[in-house]
């Protein structure tokens, strides 16, 4: 038997590893920032353009949390690798002339489109990547697979630029250390709302992890949707007085679980501008989405509708229950396995497979309750899947194709190739088969055969059998009309099979693929 398995990765939303900086990580350097000023391009904000100080200053970070697995924005000073002990004084130490800077890291994703999305699902790092006030990033990437890490650092060219005159007659309030600058707002304008997700744009399913956590009481959510109104539009917060999640068709909107604001967020993180709407299950996979915004500014009421996506998962998908249930899947095609969230178990745990020698099993997370699999191996062959330890599911290879969403209680009926159009008979007491004819014989409810068989017959009748799976047998009787074949499955079990030239119905006919 074979044996491996598939450690939960559990992206951490916090900071960076880095290795030294070579010609490849321009590349990606450049298709990350990309993403990301798509991102903010979708919710109408200006593109943000790389900084080299801001690039060292987040290398720095990352050489320093590489060396010992430090997961935290702040450094000790005294210790291998410290460049500053916080952000700011990272950005100020590469030559950053501000400490108006913002922090954003992940790690354990596979690229950096995943990290990217798994930033944005959660609220206080989103909410920063669509700050109007930022239009420079830096930007690094270290290590491979569970260690790959991801980071990004933020500022703003005029806070800066303002932090280089040496005398003034008004302080840009910390920002600046110790320089004196005109007064001014540094910030760009940007839309009168940001929107996330914006109109259009196509997002996962759901929310899970986040550090600090906005939701410490629960696991997961639907993926949450934000509003930040803008206060260079807004001298005051607009009150909020509905924020909506609307499935096409439906009379009712979405359940939530809560709104976060300034005065509910249990992080304190949210400012005055700023709302948060976390759906209480997760959103179905492809649906779209209405969101419906009725806000009073200025003492006018007025409401906002837009539209956005649910991705698709990447593959054919099946639903588990994980509850020992058989699925029958082909070989060498992939499917997306889902299990849904439930209370005490929001996400996946460690998933181990198990099944004979020479099967292969390609697995890869596409989020917490999620997976491709990609099976391969010899018809009828079971393979055993469990979680953190307890068995959940199993799978049982078909030779040609099936229905793979359908769940079975045992392990289901599996024909190999080599059943591929034959005519199939369940096991009974008496049988008239065909003569000279290939035909199957199985238990009706697909159980295995004994491993041994006891077969008797006339000397004038000749039985080629051959055991296909462990519940299947192919025949072929030759010999006169009205001889029979005697088969016994032990004590108690005995099959009679008359030749005949005129044989009863057989009870399924397996498909040709």
């Amino acid at each position: 038997m074979k044996r491996a398995g598939m450690r939960v990765a559990r992206p951490l939303l916090l900071g960076t590893f880095l290795v030294l900086w070579c010609p490849s990580l321009w590349a990606q350097e450049a298709t990350a920032i990309e993403s990301l000023n798509r991102i903010r391009s979708s919710a109408g904000l200006a593109p943000l353009w790389v900084d080299p100080r801001l690039t060292l200053a987040a290398q720095g970070q990352a050489l320093y949390l590489s060396q010992g697995g430090r997961k935290d924005h702040r450094q000790e000073q005294g210790e291998p690798g410290f460049t500053g002990e916080t952000p700011s004084r990272r950005a100020l130490n590469a030559g950053w002339s501000s400490s108006l800077v913002a922090e954003n890291f992940s790690l354990g994703q596979a690229n950096g489109q995943a990290s990217l999305s798994d930033l944005m699902a959660a609220i206080y790092h989103r909410l920063a990547f669509l700050d109007p006030q930022w239009d420079r990033v830096g930007w690094a990437k270290a290590g491979e697979g569970d260690s790959a890490s991801y980071v990004y650092l933020l500022g703003n060219a005029r806070a800066a630029s303002l932090c280089l005159v040496d005398k003034a007659d008004l302080d840009l309030l910390p920002e600046c250390l110790p320089a004196k600058v005109p007064e001014a707002d540094p910030r760009p304008q940007g839309p009168a709302r940001i929107l996330w997700p914006a109109e259009g744009v196509s997002v996962p399913p759901a929310f899970f992890e986040e550090t600090p956590d906005p939701l410490p009481d629960r696991g997961y959510s639907g993926y949450p949707v934000s509003v930040s109104f803008n206060p260079a539009f807004y001298p005051e917060p607009p009150k909020l007085l509905a924020l909506e999640l609307w499935l096409p068709g439906e009379k009712q909107p979405l359940e939530l679980l809560r709104i976060l604001s300034n005065k509910t967020d249990p992080q304190h993180r949210l400012d005055r501008y700023s709302h948060v709407a976390f759906p209480a299950e997760r959103l179905p996979w492809g649906a779209a989405v209405e969101v419906r915004l009725r806000f009073e500014a200025e003492g006018k009421k007025q409401e906002s509708r837009w539209n956005f996506m649910i991705q698709e998962p990447k593959h054919p998908l099946v639903t588990l229950q994980g509850q020992g249930e058989w699925l029958a899947l082909p070989s060498g095609q992939p499917f997306s396995l889902y299990l849904p969230p439930r209370q005490g178990q929001p996400t996946f745990g460690d998933l181990e497979w198990e099944g004979p020698e020479g099967t292969k099993a390609q697995l890869e997370w596409e989020d917490p309750n999620s997976f491709s699999l990609l099976l391969e191996g010899a018809a009828c062959s079971q393979v055993s899947f469990s979680v953190s330890g307890q068995p959940r599911f199993q799978v049982q290879i078909l030779g040609g194709s099936g229905d793979a969403t359908r769940l079975f209680p045992v392990a289901p009926p599996c024909y190999p190739p080599e059943a591929q159009g034959k005519p199939v008979y369940w096991l009974r007491t008496r049988l008239e088969v065909p003569r000279g004819t290939v035909f199957l014989l199985q238990r009706k409810d697909g159980s295995p055969l004994p491993p041994e068989l006891s077969w008797s017959f006339d000397p004038l009748v000749e039985v080629e059998v051959k055991r296909l799976s462990e519940g299947l047998l192919s025949l072929v009787l030759y010999g006169p009309a009205g001889k029979e074949v005697k088969l016994s499955l032990g004590e108690a079990e005995e099959v009679k099979l008359r030749l005949s030239g005129r044989p009863e119905s057989f009870d399924f006919w397996v498909p040709a693929h």
